[in-house]
């Protein structure tokens, strides 16, 4: 599990702007044990957690606060961005209850080459590039991996059940689904560009869903109100 440093934001005055001039992320964590804080992280660090974990990976986050460092799963909730330049601006962590399960959408990563396509001149047809799963948050997988080299034939395919998860993973997702297949170059379909999923899109099971939504807008508030100060 990666670790990410963050401190409590507390000095007065202390705005997003400044914050960023001075390589500096300003952002809140909340969750039902620590309620809602505004924080502050590391530019460079957490560009480099992001690039490693994206949305669906369980972080160990660590609060510094009045010299005091206190430990913390959490998920990358929201993130918001620059349109033009694209940096971060500001990020969500939610802090998980380790005692509910949470949905999480996880990448597919594609290994191996298919006999189909080198041998027979197949082309490979990627239907599906994510896949949702349900889990505890010590569970969950930052990946799903897919190896095509058993499509040996074309129109051989690979389904959502043909591949391996942990036991303690659900999926969320018919499982005759087809991830991958060989088909001939005529029949390749154009692949629409997959669109950019956001943090937003993770789910905590049950009630701890509204829980969750009165927490991340008390945090919102406590932000506003030392963006004032």
């Amino acid at each position: 599990m990666l670790t990410l440093n963050a401190k409590f934001r507390e000095e007065r005055g202390e705005k997003s702007n400044i914050l960023r001039k001075n390589d500096y992320l300003p952002g809140i964590v909340y969750g039902k044990e620590i309620g809602s804080l505004p924080i502050k992280v590391n530019y460079k660090d957490f560009e480099r957690t992001w690039q490693k974990t994206g949305e669906g990976t369980v972080i160990n986050f660590k609060l510094e606060k009045k010299e005091k460092t206190s430990e913390y799963p959490v998920l990358i909730r929201a993130i918001q961005k620059d349109p033009l330049s694209e940096k971060f601006l500001h990020v969500d962590f939610y802090q998980l209850p380790m005692d509910r399960e949470v949905e999480v959408t996880v990448p597919l990563i594609f290994e191996g080459e298919a006999p189909a396509q080198r041998d027979l001149g197949g082309v490979l047809i990627k239907n599906l590039h994510e896949i949702k799963i349900k889990a505890l948050p010590k569970n969950l997988i930052a990946h799903i991996k897919v190896n095509v080299s058993s499509l040996t034939k074309l129109y051989d395919s690979t389904k959502i059940k043909d591949l391996s998860f942990p036991k303690d993973i659900k999926i969320l997702a018919d499982t005759e689904d087809i991830v991958v297949l060989v088909g001939k170059a005529e029949e390749e379909k154009i692949e629409a560009v997959p669109e950019e999923k956001k943090p937003e899109e993770i789910g905590v099971v049950g009630k701890e869903k509204k829980e969750e939504e009165e927490e991340k807008k008390e945090g919102k508030k406590v932000e506003e109100e030392e963006e004032k100060k």
